[in-house]
């Protein structure tokens, strides 16, 4: 049996090729390959962190055909990462939520707690809320009606936020309301 360092290492190096058919082949093995792709959203090589949301969602895709049990679970545990319980330290799970989600829109019932968390308290949200809300505009480009009662904070965050980042992200989510289907 390999370390777990070098299945990281080998994660890491497929995700930076983007080898995503290996990484949904060996997420037909190893469910447990979320655990390694949510640590390497902590990556210091922004493009590892980006390639590790893009394979979380599909390697969530494949496990769900057989174990939808244990995906469920996952997105509960991303969502306490997110909480006061944990002390916020899932710095990439609304962007790992919001991908799950896209590629298991199934897991609807997760879509209204994906939207409160544009509604969490300032000191907390500010940590979140780019990702929570490219997470929503990801979700809304496969389940559009779902993600609507976000509208009113997402247009408020172009008008009003002062973050520069907020506001194009807030931008950019709005468009995955004018695309279609």
């Amino acid at each position: 049996m390999r370390r777990k360092s070098e299945d990281i290492s080998t994660l890491r190096k497929w995700l930076l090729e983007e080898k995503y058919t290996a990484i949904i082949k060996l997420a037909k093995k190893q469910k447990r390959i979320l655990s390694s792709l949510t640590a390497l959203t902590y990556d210091h090589n922004q493009a590892v962190s980006e390639h590790a949301i893009t394979a979380s969602g599909l390697a969530a895709k494949t496990i769900a055909e057989h174990d939808t049990e244990y995906i469920r679970n996952y997105l509960l545990r991303l969502f306490w990462l997110v909480s006061d319980e944990s002390g916020g330290i899932g710095w990439k799970a609304p962007e790992l939520i919001g991908e799950i989600l896209c590629n298991c829109p199934n897991f609807e019932q997760f879509f209204p707690m994906l939207i409160s968390l544009l509604d969490m308290e300032e000191e907390d949200a500010l940590r979140f809320r780019v990702g929570t809300l490219w997470a929503i505009g990801r979700v809304a480009q496969v389940a559009k009606d779902a993600m609507l009662p976000a509208l009113p904070l997402i247009q408020a965050y172009t008008s009003f936020d002062s973050e520069p980042e907020t506001k194009e992200m807030a931008s950019w989510c709005l468009r995955q309301f004018a695309t279609e289907n």
